[in-house]
Formats: C-alpha cells, structure tokens, sequence
C-alpha cells in the first residue's frame, strides 16, 4: 500500500510541478497584461464564484469516490456514477441559478456584469470535470486525471500567450471555457479507451432512490466545502476589497494564488489514498500518510518563507511586493493545511461527515468575526494570519476526533 501510494503521490506531485510552472507563468503574464485594478477584479470573481462551484459540488464528488469504491462490481459503479452526475447536474443549475442573482443583485459586478456571467457558465464544466475525476479516481487511475490537469492550464497559457497583446478579462473567461472544453473532451476519450466497461444507458439506470440517498450523504460534505470556500476565498477578499480596494486585492490574492497552488499536492496526496481509506483495507494508513505529508513540509515551508521576495519579484515584479509579507505568514497555514487534508478525508472516510459539517460551522464563524474585526484595521495581512488561526482550528479539532474515535474502537490507534 505504501508503495502505491508513494507511486500515486509523486505522479501527481510531478504533475503538479509541471501545472505550478504553468500556473506560475500565467500569473506572471495576467498580472502584468491585467494590471494590479483588472487582476483585482478577476481574483475578485473567481473567488466568489468558487462558491457556485462548491454549491454544485455539494460534496457529491467526495462521497461518489467513496461509495464507487466500496462497491463490488462493475454495474453498481456504473449506475452509481451515472446517478450522481445526474443529481451534480441539477446541483449545478441550483446553484447557476444563485449565481445569476448574485450578478445582477450584488453592486460589485457593476461595471462587468456580461463578463461575470460568461465566467459563471464555467460552473456546468467543472462539473462534468468532476464526473471524470470521479471515474479517474474510484478507478484508482490519477496518472489519467494528471494528464487532464496539465492539458487544463496549459491550454489557457496558450490561449494568453496568443491574445497577449489584446489581454483583457473579457478574453481571459473565454481562455478559460475554451481550454476547460478542450480538456473534457480529452478527459472523455481518456475514460471511453481505460474504462471501456462504462457503456452509459442513462434511461435504464436513473434511480431516484440512489439520487435521493447520494444526495442524504453528501450533504455534510458538501456544507462543509461550502463554509471552506466562504471563509477560505470569499470573505477575506470581498471585505479587503471593500475597505481596501482592487489593489490590495490583487497583492493578496497573488500571495493566495501561490499558497493554494503548494496546498494542492495534500489533496493529491490523500486523493491517492481516499478509495482505500474507504474500504478501510490497510492499517496504519493515516499514520503512513501523515508522515508522507510531513517529509513534503520540510522542503516546502522553508522554501516559501525563505523565498518569498524572490517568488513575487520574479512572478509579478516590483509593484507586488507589499504581498511578500502575507505569503510568509500563508506558509504557516500550509503546514496545517496538509495535515488537516488527511485527518480530514479520514474522517469522510469513517462516515464523520457531520462532525466534519459542526467543525466547519464553528469555524466560519471564528474567521468571519476575525476578518470583519481585523481587515478593517490592519489590511490583507490580517486576512493571511485568520487563515493560519482558522487552518490551525481545524486541524486541531479533526485529530481531536480521530483520537476519540479510534479510542473507543479498542484503542487501534490512527488506522
């Protein structure tokens, strides 16, 4: 098991070096094709509509992974997966609906609202995106899904590079559909070569039973994500920007932009592991995955905090440097962020989705007094420290659980 999952880990983890350097030189090339007001708006919009995206998630992606898992032949799979994309696509409308009223209800999309609708329509990609990775990872194939997360952002570099000298946010939300349209139809052939066994009749196995029971159990997941998402990228940008504006906006949401992307292997990392996690087939796998979650921490918090000046200068230039300070302080919350990815999923695993929901509660409302508090007074470097307070929460919280949890199975330790 260790070995699989080491094996797993580092493709993805290649991978992800590989979408980091992209992701690197797109932010390189949008901050100064963008300017510090326009890439304020588009780290504005993206992250308010990263909660339409986990309302139309709504935990179904997490829960499908497990419940395909522990099912024990191909047709149960099938009619598994093919019910919850149904159900993640009336999800999806759910939440495209809210959406629009927040476009044209919320004063901060005056002024781009046509914009902001054509990145809205992302939302019904992304969940077919979902629906593949479902497939990829029940299926244990993540070298597939990395193929398919290197084609995503390369093909939007691409696009960048193309229309560089014309760059605005209307051209960069047209880059976006039409490289994330590109790699579903690859991510699509992918599946139809490797997973010949899924021949889809929807009208023979839509049961609203199954859709009605998916939908019971991912809730919690899905609230859970949507209280992440709202305290993670929401708040802390929407009251920077309102009491500080675009600019600040875009200094920390650059910082941001690389702690997300660092925090990106942990998912890898625990996406290798989820499925067996699931079927609960190997002792000792936490403890495993903590330690392999531990050896990456050293070599990248001492590298973010060591190199962050040199990081924003060589990404951005001069002109974003008041953003080096709160990237140093994010790689605190890096640290938490890891181990909170695995107690977390661990959690999942043991059916602690509700705990994980009551959590998540708590801490929406800890971060969201902080940062209505703190920004005001102090900026986005406020914003950066709630996030290492709030991350620093969590976690303590999530191993607190899995202590009692595994306490009261005889004391099997973290399993």
């Amino acid at each position: 098991m260790l070995k699989q999952l080491i094996k797993y880990t580092s493709i993805q983890t290649f991978g992800k070096i590989i979408t980091i350097f992209i992701s690197l030189g797109t932010t390189a090339w949008l901050t100064r094709k963008l300017g510090l007001n326009d890439y304020g708006l588009l780290t504005f919009v993206s992250s308010i509509f990263l909660l339409v995206d986990s309302v139309a998630d709504f935990g179904t992606r997490t829960n499908g992974v497990r419940e395909i898992s522990a099912a024990k032949d191909v047709e149960s799979r099938k009619k598994i997966w093919i019910n919850i994309a149904l159900l993640r696509k009336i999800m999806t409308g759910v939440a495209f609906f809210f959406g629009l009223l927040m476009v044209f209800l919320y004063p901060g999309f005056e002024g781009f609202r046509f914009w902001s609708l054509v990145a809205l329509s992302m939302s019904w990609l992304t969940s077919v995106a979902g629906d593949e990775e479902i497939i990829f990872q029940s299926g244990s194939r993540l070298d597939l899904k990395t193929i398919i997360d290197i084609v995503y952002p390369a093909g939007f570099f691409i696009f960048i590079l193309i229309f560089g000298k014309y760059l605005n946010l209307g051209l960069v939300f047209s880059g976006y559909l039409l490289s994330r349209i590109i790699s579903l139809c690859i991510g699509w052939k992918l599946i139809n070569f490797h997973f010949s066994d899924y021949n889809f009749k929807f009208t023979k196995q839509i049961d609203w039973l199954l859709i009605k029971k998916i939908l019971y159990e991912s809730w919690p997941i899905g609230l859970y994500m949507l209280i992440f998402t709202a305290y993670d990228r929401a708040i802390d940008a929407t009251l920077i920007r309102h009491f500080w504006g675009e600019i600040n906006v875009a200094q920390y949401g650059l910082a941001y932009k690389i702690y997300s992307n660092l925090v990106i292997p942990a998912y890898f990392l625990v996406s290798s592991v989820f499925p067996a996690m699931s079927k609960n087939e190997h002792k000792n796998i936490t403890k495993k995955t903590l330690c392999v979650a531990g050896l990456m921490l050293l070599g990248i918090v001492p590298l973010v905090y060591f190199f962050a000046p040199l990081m924003i200068n060589l990404l951005a230039g001069k002109e974003y440097l008041a953003a080096v300070p709160v990237l140093k302080v994010l790689s605190f919350a890096i640290v938490f962020a890891y181990f909170g990815h695995v107690l977390g999923f661990r959690l999942i695993a043991k059916g602690n989705q509700k705990y994980l929901l009551l959590i998540a509660i708590v801490a929406l409302l800890i971060n969201t007094g902080l940062n209505v508090y703190l920004i005001p007074r102090f900026g986005m470097i406020a914003g950066a420290w709630v996030t290492v307070i709030t991350e620093a929460f969590m976690v303590t919280l999530f191993g607190w659980r899995l202590f009692k949890s595994n306490h009261n199975d005889k004391l099997i330790g973290l399993v």
